[in-house]
């Protein structure tokens, strides 16, 4: 993966039991009947390379490629932010 060997560990995480957890309402957030399928791929320093997720019709992946790195972050405007109801 992305040139270095990897194992890959895949895991089906069962959305539909988040509805069970009565102190976090995740009604509305997930929908009922949705599991989602999570893999990811860990390098021989036990460093993750690439996670994928799919749940649904949505998927994502993404690739970790630096860790370590000094990096520089700034807040973007508050006419660019929005607040998350969830």
């Amino acid at each position: 993966m992305n040139g270095r060997p990897t194992t890959r560990y895949k895991a089906t995480i069962l959305l539909g039991e988040l509805h069970k957890d009565a102190e976090r309402p995740w009604h509305g957030v997930v929908p009922q009947g949705i599991d989602m399928v999570a893999e990811v791929w860990v390098d021989g320093k036990g460093v993750p390379v690439r996670l994928a997720q799919a749940a649904g019709a949505t998927s994502v992946v993404t690739d970790f490629l630096s860790f370590g790195v000094p990096v520089s972050v700034a807040a973007p405007p508050d006419a660019e932010t929005a607040e998350s109801g969830a």
